[in-house]
């Protein structure tokens, strides 16, 4: 069972509707800044020969991705701050977007390439990136940037085909001054990938690190 779930109703440009775990907000500045090197936050990105595919604030809230522990299909939690240190993952986030009357989850689904439960996820820098497929084990460093008067630092995540036709992409945004991750969930469908995505409207999931 998981903790969370990112729902997408598709029918034309259905609404979209997100769990939200503590609170809500919206990013106070559109068009972030990018950070000079000696103003940077402690963050933790992939990086090196062995990237992890985890992202958040050194000591605060952090997602992570497979391969790290737990099951495929599954953005994970991590909140060392409450006393779980890592890798132990204090929640699981599922994707389960709704298409018609099928819905789908990231989890049980089958995956394309293995056939087996818990569809692969990617990452990229930017939207335009993360459209073509990759390798799990490349995950992106992501891109930190001043928003307001705190850093953010964001990436994009997009998984394999849903049973139903669902394509999402998703883009998180972890913020210094909040350690919270806002998410704007998008479904690509069928066919129209980049156009239907600026017809998306944002959701947040917010969980408070103090």
């Amino acid at each position: 069972m998981t903790g969370g779930s990112i729902r997408r109703r598709a029918a034309g440009t259905a609404s979209l509707a997100a769990l939200l775990v503590v609170g809500c907000h919206r990013p106070a500045d559109p068009s972030p800044e990018p950070v000079s090197p000696a103003e940077r936050v402690a963050w933790v990105r992939p990086g090196g020969p062995n990237p992890e595919p985890v992202w958040g604030t050194k000591g605060g809230l952090a997602v992570g991705l497979w391969p790290t522990g737990g099951p495929r299909g599954l953005i994970r939690v991590y909140a060392p701050y409450l006393g779980q240190p890592f890798p132990r993952v204090v929640n699981f986030i599922s994707i389960e977007p709704v298409v018609g009357r099928v819905r789908a989850q990231s989890e049980l689904d089958a995956s394309p390439g293995d056939g087996r439960p818990g569809l692969t996820f990617w990452t990229a820098d930017s939207l335009t990136e993360v459209i073509a497929p990759k390798a799990p084990n490349g995950p992106a460093p992501g891109v930190v940037k001043r928003v307001g008067d705190a850093e953010a630092l964001t990436f994009f995540l997009a998984t394999e085909p849903f049973r139903n036709g669902a394509r999402p992409v998703i883009e998180v945004v972890l913020r210094s001054d909040r350690a919270s991750t806002t998410i704007s969930a998008g479904n690509a469908g069928r066919r129209r990938f980049a156009h239907s995505l600026p017809e998306l409207g944002p959701a947040t999931l917010h969980s408070q690190s103090d």
